[in-house]
This record gives structure tokens, sequence and C-alpha cells, in this order.
């Protein structure tokens, strides 16, 4: 039996309950009548029934359990931008126009992270601390348990666990193993708004103070820790690029560490906050700021190698997407730009009636771009041309992901909508 630090101990609510499909008395009612494990031990008739049905509700007794083991194959959207370097990019063409395959409630708002598909699973957190497992084919819920408090950055997949990161309260940083439906453990610690980053069996956590820890998936314990010395915040996802995770600190300041024991191998100091997460691609990490700025740093060395400037300051640069010779980001001004990855030389630039605050997804030889005025718009990768556009229910501001052909997107309030191509008949003869 594992020994916990005070600050380090098994959840004492991991016992299971009936997997919730959707919240409602019926359903409700009947799991109470079969003796649920939350509510086991109750008798009475059909309104004492009800009554602790509705208790059962408010206390948000719920699951999540998965069938199978949780193995990440390749092509699963396991994080954000579907890999440690979060970059949004697939060689799939998508091709617009798109149609509505399903629309799931996931009953509140999102982070800025996307979704996670494992397999035919989808897995999307919320702003009110739950995490809901969705069927990919159907947009079934499969099931979905409470944090408790809200979830601002992207959980992190680890075996057949999912770690999760809450922004507010005393339980920031907890585990819950997908097989056995079960909370395995949890740390007390700062509270976290950065997305989690899963490598090599531990879990990389950034958090409102500026420590990062590595800590072991298996029982949360820290295998090392960096503390920022201005205890400056962290927002933004951490990522792996040449074997090195690289962090952005709220000031502007871009370290690389080392991933066995935490130590800065570079340090770069940026004129600018980072709010929005680097992506990494071609051995060079592109750096948002909150200052008008895309940053290009050397991997390797951190040595900064050429910056994009535009022409307002104000201008709040979006997370952006990196595909061959081109990168493509969207910005506070409705502006989406493409430039080359040598020097940042405009290739193209389209203006939508909507801040662009949200990464967008490149999917062949398509851009899809999510705005703050509920459109999905697709454009032509090569000229910026806008090919297709839909309206959805709200605002954009979290990152997409790819699965089954599909694109997956979350708009506000609360809801997760997966597009597919239209197929279009085939001529007979």
């Amino acid at each position: 039996m594992v020994s916990f630090p005070p600050s380090l101990r098994s959840t004492s609510d991991s016992g299971p309950c009936g997997v919730q499909e959707h919240a409602s008395l019926p359903r409700l009612v009947r799991l109470a009548s079969e003796k649920n494990p939350c509510i086991s031990g109750w008798s009475g008739g059909p309104l004492l029934l009800v009554l602790i049905a509705a208790l059962v509700l408010a206390a948000g007794c719920r699951t999540l359990q998965l069938d199978a083991p949780v193995r990440v194959q390749e092509g699963d959207w396991w994080t954000t931008g579907g890999s440690e370097a979060h970059n949004a990019v697939v060689e799939e063409d998508i091709a617009p126009p798109l149609e509505e395959v399903w629309e799931y409630n996931a009953l509140a708002a999102f982070g800025p992270g996307s979704p996670l598909v494992i397999g035919d699973v989808v897995l999307v957190a919320n702003l009110q601390g739950e995490v809901h497992a969705v069927e990919l084919e159907r947009g079934r819920r499969l099931g979905n348990v409470s944090f408790r408090e809200s979830i601002s950055g992207t959980p992190a997949l680890t075996g057949n666990q999912i770690v999760v990161a809450n922004a507010w309260g005393n339980r920031t940083l907890q585990a819950y193993n997908l097989e056995r439906a079960r909370k395995v453990w949890h740390r007390d610690l700062m509270r976290v708004e950065a997305g989690l980053l899963s490598h090599d069996g531990s879990v990389l956590v950034a958090d409102m103070e500026g420590s990062v820890r590595l800590v072991d998936e298996q029982n949360g314990r820290d295998r090392w820790v960096f503390e920022d010395p201005g205890a400056v915040t962290v927002r933004a996802q951490p990522l792996l690029t040449a074997q090195r995770f690289v962090v952005a600190w709220e000031d502007g300041t871009v370290r690389a560490l080392d991933p066995g024991d935490g130590t800065v191998v570079w340090e770069t100091e940026l004129d600018a906050p980072v709010y929005d997460a680097p992506v990494a691609a071609a051995n060079h990490v592109y750096v948002p700021t909150t200052r008008g700025t895309l940053a290009v740093l050397d991997a390797e060395t951190g040595q900064r190698v050429w910056q994009f400037r535009t022409d307002d300051p104000a201008v709040k640069i979006a997370t952006p997407s990196v595909r061959g010779d081109l990168i493509v980001f969207g910005a506070s001004d409705g502006m989406v730009r493409a430039i080359s990855t040598e020097f940042g030389a405009p290739q193209w630039r389209v203006q939508l009636p909507a801040a662009v605050t949200a990464q967008v997804l490149i999917a062949g030889h398509y851009v899809y771009v999510g705005t703050m005025k509920n459109r999905l718009v697709a454009l032509d990768l090569e000229s910026g041309g806008e090919i297709w556009s839909t309206e959805l229910r709200g605002r954009v501001k979290s990152s997409m992901a790819v699965a089954g052909g599909g694109v997956l997107v979350l708009s506000e309030p609360r809801y997760l909508t997966y597009f597919k191509p239209v197929e279009v008949p085939v001529a007979t003869d």
C-alpha cells in the first residue's frame, strides 16, 4: 500500500457511481431502483425514489468508465494540436463544404485547449470542472465525471488515466483511472490554468505562481520542480521539442528545461507578454504575444531567429499552426495571416468580421478558422481565399481537433459539434 504525504493522498470520493448518460430524473429513478452504489441501502415508494434521484443529481453522482483499455494510437488527437508540439496540422484533406454530424451539450464552456480523441471516444473538459466522454460516431454521452472546480487547461492522457488540473480550489491536480472509474490520487497545489503535457510516464504541470513540475503518472509524486525566481504566472501550455520542454511565462520569458532533471537548457526574454501556447515545427519554436509580435526561436539554442510584427502593437496573436513553409495564425484584429517560415515574408491575409482568438486548424490544403462571432470558416491554404463557412451556436475560443475524417469544434456556451465533408453522390452510367 502506497503511503502518501499530507499534500498527496488517495481521494475519498472514489467509489463507483452509475454512468450518467443523461441527467434526467427517470434515469436516476431507474438507477435508484437498481440499487446504484451511490444510493444503495435506500428503500421506499416511487415518491421517495424521485426524491433520492433529485438528491443524487444535486450531488453530482456520476462516473466515467471506458470498456477497453486506453491505448493512444497513431492518428489519435491525444493532446491539443494532436502532438507534443501542439501544431494542429494534419496531412489529410478535409475538404469543405462540411455538414454537421452531431452536436453535444457539454453543460458548460471550455478553456483554450482542444477536445481529446482516443479511438472512437472524444473526451472534453469544461469550465464547470467536468470531463465528458462522447461517442465519436453518434455523439452519444458515454459518461462524465466531476472534478469539482473549473478545468481551464487541457488534461493529460497517461496510460489508462486522465490527469486533470483545476484553476480553482484545493485539489488542483487529480488523476482518474478510466478503466476502473476511480480517482486514484490528487495533489493540493497552486491553481493551474495552463494545459498539461504527458510524456514518458510523467505529466508536466506549470502553475499560476510560475512553478513547473514533472509528476509521476502513477502516484503524482514530483520527479523534479523548477521554481521561477519571480513567481511569474504560466498561462500557456508547455510543449516538447528537440527533447526539451519549452515553457513560456506570462512576462515573456521562454525557457527550455531538461526532461530528466528540470535544469534550464536555455532562456530567452521576449519584449511582450505570452498568454497563448507556443508551437514547434522544423526545429523552431513559434511564440505568439499580446503585443502584435510572433517570435521564432531556435529550438536547440533559444536564439531568436526572426520576429514578425503587426502594424498595431495592441493586436493579440493567437497560437499559430505551421505547415511546410507557411505559418498561419489569427489575431484579435480579425485578420488571418499566412507568412513564410523564412523571415516572415507575408504570403496572404484575410480580414474576417470578428476576432480570431483560437488556434487555426490546417487539414491538408485547407485552413479551418473559428471566430468570436459564431462562424466556422474554411480558407484555401495556398491563397487564403474563403471557400465555405457556417454559423455555430456560439463563439470559438478553443482549438479544434481532427478525428475520423472530420473536425471537432468547441463553441460557447457549451457545445461540441462534429463536422464531416458532405458526401457527394457518385454518378452512375
